[in-house]
Parts: C-alpha cells; structure tokens; sequence
C-alpha cells in the first residue's frame, strides 16, 4: 500500500460520490478501510498470514497484537481502534440489510466511512513515514 494508491481510490471513491452512486462509493471506502488495516497489521506481524481470514478473526487477531506490539500502540491507539470496530459493526449491520432490500442510511454511514477513512491515513501515515526514515 502507497500514498499514491490510497489517493488514486479516493479519487475514485469521490468521483462515485459526485455522480450520485453512494452505495458504489461506500463500498469502495469500506474495501480501502479494511485494506489499510491489513498493511498495518501485516507491517506490525510480518508472520501473520491473512489466508482464510473472516473480518472478525482479522479484527480479533488486531487487537491481539495492540495490546502487544509498542509498534503498533505508536500508529493507532485502542481508543481509535474502538471507533473503527464500532464502525465495522454497523457495517456488518449495514451488509445484512442490504441482502434483504435497499437500506436507507447509506448517506450518514458514508460519513462515517470518512471519517474512520481520516483515522486510519493518520495511522498508515505514520507508519510509511517510519519506513522512510
């Protein structure tokens, strides 16, 4: 994951939002949420192997290693990682729902999504800065 992708799906992301498909643009936000907190915990655990990985043994194993690793403590905080696993469950929630019809609060989740987007870029930032110093 580089600056560089993150920007190019945020385009994207923001292009879908323009043109008024907000599904679409949740999603894709809900895809590069979850690919930054892959990076994170695959730069903390360079052992770890996300194979066959369900999003709440990905969430589980996460917080496993914050309470471990300083490394990880130093990019996000437990308070942060709260509001992303209190964020991931109303998206689960959000998922159910559409199986059964067109669910009606994707607008209020999408700023949601941004704003759990902001923390993680915060996060992945630092870590990208580490690496180049």
């Amino acid at each position: 994951m580089t600056q560089k992708k993150i920007s190019n799906t945020l385009l994207k992301i923001q292009a879908c939002h323009k043109a008024g498909y907000s599904l679409e643009a949740l999603l894709m936000s809900y895809h590069l949420n979850l690919e930054m907190l892959r990076f994170m915990l695959g730069h903390s655990n360079k052992s770890y192997s996300f194979e066959n990985k369900k999003l709440k043994e990905l969430l589980h194993d996460f917080n496993e290693e914050l309470s471990t690793n300083t490394a990880l403590k130093s990019l996000i905080n437990k308070k942060s990682f709260k509001l992303v696993k209190t964020w991931l469950d109303k998206m689960d929630l959000f998922f159910k729902k559409l199986k059964l019809g067109s669910p009606s609060n994707t607008k209020a989740l999408y700023i949601e999504t941004e704003k759990i987007f902001m923390l993680l870029n915060i996060s992945v930032n630092k870590l990208l800065a580490k690496n180049k110093a």
